[in-house]
């Protein structure tokens, strides 16, 4: 997953939550998963963050010490 593709997510998510319509029917598709819209929203935004702020470079990937476990690779 690239740069691109977790801010166009970030997108997304932001335009589902803001449409009446789609929006309700997408909430209540991630509500019966357990899996809140805002909460997706708030993490792809983190994310974010990290990219424009990345603590260090190693090659082409960013890895993030907050979470270990996720690794972008450009």
């Amino acid at each position: 997953m690239s740069e691109d593709d977790i801010r166009a997510i970030l997108w997304l998510l932001k335009s589902i939550h803001g449409d009446i319509k789609i929006g309700s029917y997408y909430k209540q598709q991630l509500n019966t998963r357990n899996t809140d819209i805002v909460k997706l929203i708030k993490r792809f935004k983190d994310i974010c963050k990290i990219l424009d702020n990345p603590t260090y470079y190693k090659g082409d990937e960013v890895d993030i010490p907050i979470t270990p476990n996720v690794r972008i690779i450009k």
